[in-house]
C-alpha cells in the first residue's frame, strides 16, 4: 500500500486572480518503512510549534509573511521554523512531486479555446495540477511489483484511489 498526500497553493477557482499568478501543488509519497516514524516525529514537532503559536495546520504563507497566528512572531524566528521544518522533511526518505502552472497562461489558453474538449474537461489550474500529480504518482510507482490499485492519493480533503 502506498500513500500520497497533495496540497495546493494558489488556487484561483473559476476565474483568474492576478494576486495568485502560479498554481503550485506538492505531493509527498512517504517511504512505507519510515512513514510511522515520520508521522510520530511530525506530531511532536507540530506540538512544540503549537505550544508557542496556536495553529490547526502549518501554512507556509502565514509563517513566511507573519500572518494570522504568526503576526507577533519575529521574522528570524519564523525563518528558523521554516528552516527546521525543511531540514527535517529533507532528512526523510520520502519522494516529492511538485507541479507549477502559470495561471495567466492557463486562463488565456482557456479563453482562446473554450470549445476545446480538454479545456472543458479540465477547466481550472487546480484540476490540471491534480491530474499531473496523479500521472506522476503512477509513473513513480510503475516499476514496483503489484502496484495496481494500491495507492491512496489524497488531495487536501479529497480522497482518490489509484
Amino acid at each position: 500500500m502506498y500513500l500520497c498526500y497533495a496540497d495546493e497553493s494558489g488556487y484561483t477557482g473559476s476565474s483568474h486572480d492576478p494576486n495568485q499568478p502560479v498554481q503550485v501543488m506538492v505531493a509527498i509519497l512517504p517511504n512505507a518503512y519510515s512513514f510511522h516514524r515520520s508521522d510520530s516525529e511530525f506530531r511532536n514537532v507540530f506540538d512544540v510549534i503549537n505550544a508557542y503559536v496556536p495553529v490547526s495546520e502549518l501554512k507556509c504563507d502565514q509563517i513566511y509573511r507573519g500572518r494570522k497566528s504568526w503576526c507577533n512572531i519575529p521574522a528570524h524566528v519564523r525563518d528558523q521554523v521554516i528552516e527546521f521544518y525543511l531540514n527535517w522533511v529533507s532528512s526523510r526518505s520520502h519522494k516529492f512531486i511538485v507541479t507549477a502552472i502559470d495561471n495567466g497562461a492557463f486562463f488565456a489558453l482557456r479563453d482562446r479555446s473554450p470549445d476545446n474538449p480538454i479545456i472543458q474537461a479540465i477547466p481550472y489550474p487546480y484540476l490540471l495540477a491534480g491530474l499531473h500529480t496523479a500521472l506522476l504518482v503512477q509513473k513513480v510507482n510503475r516499476n514496483k511489483r503489484s502496484n495496481k490499485g494500491k495507492t491512496i492519493l489524497i488531495f487536501g480533503d479529497v480522497l482518490i484511489l489509484l
